[in-house]
């Protein structure tokens, strides 16, 4: 046991499995700030949670705030003392009097500003028991949720009513009251299968007490006992589970003991397209899928339950009898779709709104064909008809039965129907694919058609939604704008990158003409700016350092997949040898450059040996230039880049550029900007910060 650790539990009614996780982060940032805010030392720092309480432990918290001294300062000397007695005045006095001192503990502090009276005050020191009975309930509070409720006559919000508060340390109670509830040393077992309460001592005794009243409370152990359960369950059936981690997290924060249950269903709705049986027992039940090892499915499920029954024969027929149901629904939906015509959906979307201001979805594909072909245009060698075809088809199956039923099968169902009704493939799979990527860290469309009516189907619903004043704001981005903007980047990086962003926009504006309610250079550099800032995330996620970001994006953000390049070769060549040398050089050339100079070089009277150098070196590197940056081979323009610092720093060594004659002055500074153009082609470096200043990383 460690000595003086803190122990708090959150007793609740169930909390929403997908709010605990997020919460426990929150609970665990919020102590380690109030502790540090607070002066009060600590060790190890872990919460933990399930679904009716959340917990905090902490080790080696300190006894005491630690000590903490500041300077006060006051009134100035000639105002504090009489300049000819050099006795106190009523300024002094009234100042030591306001912080609890005597004048004679005043001291004289020189500042740029003169000389001042101040005083060093040491803080008081207060002893943790007394201050968290204050600092607790300011956590519990600060403790926020997506959605929170309140219950009493307190009206303190949470996200379920609080039912019990057991708070602990070292080993003693810490009083306090918190929406109508004292603080107290017990806890309660399992809802169901323990109706005990009983005293806690410390953490170890915590836990070794829940588990034996059928709670685990490290979400971590539960996660371990769920996996080894449906693994060895799998193997019994000679399968495994589906790999789902989104559903692995939701059964660990659903329940306190896991209990896991093998189900069957008829193999009839094996016939069925395979994601329709897998989304029902996923979206609807909770259930996991077994697969073979082919990745085929079989007709059993695994249930992770919140209970251990002496009849879970008895649990496991309902779960049956209920997905039976689902799947019979499903099935059913399935056949009665399969008999629409596509010729007649397309039609329908004329009757669904996509959005009031931005109209139906038939317009909404309109668009999204016509901006589908201008990427064609550029992109070249992609089957325009097929293109069309897939951005006439890609939302018809959100005016189907199944889809209407299980809204997250968008997509797979468009290119299942599609299949059936004898669409080409790779018509079919871009139906599925433009809906790529989904969620963050998802894939993009793999082909070349998926991956372009995917970009025309997000630029419109991105450029739409800004042009009438639907701009994500905080935690509000109800059309998931800042996902399908990252989506846009992430496929212009990887896939089209030919793409320029602000001709894009450009087109997408053009298409929704008549529907742009705003100024149009404002919604076009509102978007720009909104597609740089994904770009700014995606690229720190590849562990590019946040001032070379800056560099790349402020010489010219236009197109991704060229931001991306450029990005990476300069944070390669940041870290090899020589480079901070480098910067060095090309600093002291820019930094005497005046702002919006302009002005153009003359070659005759370029005189000196170190100017003909630099300019040399220029000339060799332009001639290559043009071909490098074509090609996007930056790794290699970087290397010729460096050769310019022998040039730079001998320049400077010889060169007095800031000659009284104008003339002279001039030219140096026209043959600088010329360097300054070169750099500019890969990043702005003056934005790239150098060891010891305050900005490095």
């Amino acid at each position: 046991m460690s000595k003086r650790e803190l122990l708090l539990e959150v007793g609740t009614e169930e909390i929403p499995a997908n709010f605990i996780g997020p919460a426990l982060d929150k609970m665990k940032d919020l102590a380690i700030s109030l502790f540090k805010e607070e002066r009060l030392e600590f060790g190890e720092v872990h919460c933990y949670g399930a679904p009716r309480r959340l917990v905090l432990h902490v080790t080696d918290l300190s006894e005491r705030q630690a000590a903490f001294s500041r300077e006060v300062v006051g009134p100035s000397k000639n105002v504090s003392f009489d300049p000819t007695t050099g006795q106190p005045t009523k300024a002094a006095i009234g100042f030591a009097t306001g912080q609890g001192v005597d004048v004679s503990d005043l001291k004289i502090k020189k500042t740029q500003k003169g000389e001042y009276v101040s005083i060093i005050k040491m803080e008081e020191q207060k002893d943790t028991a007394l201050f968290l009975t204050e600092l607790l309930p300011r956590l519990i509070s600060s403790t926020t949720f997506p959605k929170m409720m309140r219950w009493d006559g307190s009206g303190i919000p949470f996200v379920r009513p609080i039912r019990w508060i057991m708070a602990l340390y070292d080993e003693r109670l810490v009083e306090f009251e918190f929406a109508g509830l004292r603080s107290q040393e017990r806890s309660y077992g399992h809802r169901f299968m323990s109706q005990n309460s009983f005293k806690v001592k410390d953490f170890k005794s915590y836990k070794r007490l829940l588990e034996k009243n059928f709670v685990i409370i490290d979400q971590e152990q539960r996660r371990g006992m769920i996996e080894d359960q449906l693994r060895i369950i799998a193997e019994k059936k000679k399968g495994k589970i589906l790999k789902d981690e989104e559903l692995i997290d939701q059964a660990v924060y659903m329940v306190e003991y896991p209990e896991s249950i093998l189900g069957s269903f008829d193999p009839r709705f094996l016939g069925l397209p395979k994601e329709l049986p897998i989304n029902a027992m996923k979206e609807h039940q909770g259930y996991f899928s077994l697969v073979d090892k082919e990745e085929g499915l079989l007709p059993y499920f695994i249930s992770v339950c919140n209970i251990k029954s002496e009849d879970m024969e008895l649990i496991r027929r309902g779960n049956e009898r209920v997905l039976a149901a689902r799947l019979s629904d499903a099935a059913f939906y399935f056949e009665k779709d399969k008999a629409l015509k596509f010729e007649g959906l397309i039609e329908g979307l004329r009757g669904v709104i996509f959005q009031e201001r931005l109209g139906s979805l038939y317009e909404k594909t309109e668009r999204i064909s016509g901006l589908s072909i201008y990427l064609v245009d550029i992109i070249g060698n992609v089957p325009i008809k097929k293109v069309k075809r897939a951005a006439q088809l890609c939302k018809v199956d959100l005016l189907t039965g199944v889809v209407r039923e299980f809204p997250k099968l968008q997509g797979i169902m468009g290119r299942e129907y599609a299949l059936i009704h004898g669409e080409e493939a790779d018509v079919a799979r871009a139906i599925d694919e433009h809906y790529l990527p989904r969620f963050a860290g998802d894939s993009i469309p793999p082909s070349e058609i998926g991956a372009i009516v995917s970009v025309a189907d997000k630029m419109d619903t991105l450029v739409g939604c800004f042009g009438v004043g639907l701009i994500p704001s905080g935690s509000e981005d109800p059309y998931a704008l800042r996902r399908q903007g990252a989506g846009i980047v992430q496929i212009l990086i990887e896939k089209l990158q030919l793409i320029s962003l602000p001709e894009l926009i450009d087109r997408s504006m053009t298409l929704l003409d008549g529907k742009i309610e705003r100024e149009k250079e404002k919604v076009k550099a509102e978007v720009l700016q909104f597609l740089v800032q994904r770009m700014e995330h995606i690229l720190s996620t590849k562990g590019i350092r946040y001032d070379l970001i800056d560099a790349v994006l402020s010489s010219r953000s236009d197109r991704p997949s060229d931001a991306y390049n450029r990005a990476q070769a300069l944070s390669a060549a940041s870290k090899e040898e020589g480079f901070d040398s480098l910067m060095t050089s090309f600093k002291r050339a820019i930094n005497i450059i005046p702002k919006d100079f302009t002005y153009e070089l003359n070659l005759e009277k370029l005189k000196a040996p170190s100017e003909r150098q630099i300019y040399d070196a220029f000339k060799s590197i332009e001639t290559k230039m043009g071909h490098l940056v074509s090609k996007g081979m930056y790794k290699e323009l970087l290397k010729e880049i460096s050769m310019l610092r022998g040039p730079i720093d001998n320049f400077f060594d010889k060169i007095l550029v800031m000659d009284k004659d104008l003339s002279a002055r001039y030219n140096r500074l026209a043959l600088l900007s010329l360097i300054r153009g070169i750099f500019l082609q890969i990043a702005d470096f003056s934005k790239i910060a150098q060891p010891g200043s305050s900005n490095a990383v």
